[in-house]
């Protein structure tokens, strides 16, 4: 990422590398979440060899950085970056949880959430949008835990598959929450070129 000489180009490569990151995890997890005929699991597999170093040395990189104290630009920035970086970490562990990934893809119950999931880590995402599918992320899986507990207490499925679903349902509601929050933060870690540069 280079020498830490100027702070403003120290946290544009920064802000490179968790965005090259981000995107890495988020199109493993689409295709993971793709239907059975079009779904690969061989980006997710290959995920924690492909981001785990980059994750790493941008942590030691923000955590050499010194910026000067009379520049809150900057500062506000780092911040961001810092709130990003954890987001991605997390968004990284929820991407090695393959049995609630699977049950989610292949549960035809959950299709609808699956798909809406799938959008939410799509790119590019216009203003707002990752918003907007969280809250409506956040409502289909509340549907889908009270029907699954419903058809348990009708006897229509098991304990064992009610536990099943609800895992998942966290899943997808854990993952809605780090889309949206990447997307606040990555706007506020950018820097003034690179926002000028995003489409409106």
């Amino acid at each position: 990422m280079g020498g830490l000489a100027d702070s403003g180009t120290a946290l544009d490569a920064a802000a490179r590398t968790a965005t090259a990151i981000i995107e890495a995890i988020e199109q493993a997890l689409q295709a993971a979440l793709a239907p059975q005929a079009a779904r690969d699991l061989r980006p997710l597999a290959a995920l924690p060899s492909k981001v785990e170093p980059a994750r790493k040395a941008l942590e030691t990189w923000l955590s050499r950085l010194h910026l000067p104290p009379d520049r809150p630009e900057l500062l506000n920035r780092m911040s961001a970056l810092m709130h990003l970086t954890d987001h991605l970490t997390r968004l990284a562990a929820r991407s090695e949880e393959l049995d609630r990934i699977t049950h989610l893809a292949d549960n035809p119950r959950l299709a609808r959430p699956a798909r809406a999931i799938a959008a939410a880590l799509a790119k590019p995402r216009k203003a707002g949008q990752a918003a907007r599918l969280f809250t409506h992320i956040c409502g289909l899986a509340l549907r889908h835990r009270r029907g699954a507990l419903l058809r348990e207490h009708a006897g229509m499925i098991s304990p064992a598959e009610v536990f099943r679903e609800t895992d998942a349902l966290r899943w997808l509601d854990r993952v809605g929450e780090h889309a949206e929050r990447i997307d606040h933060y990555s706007a506020q870690a950018a820097g003034p070129q690179i926002n000028a540069q995003r489409p409106v």
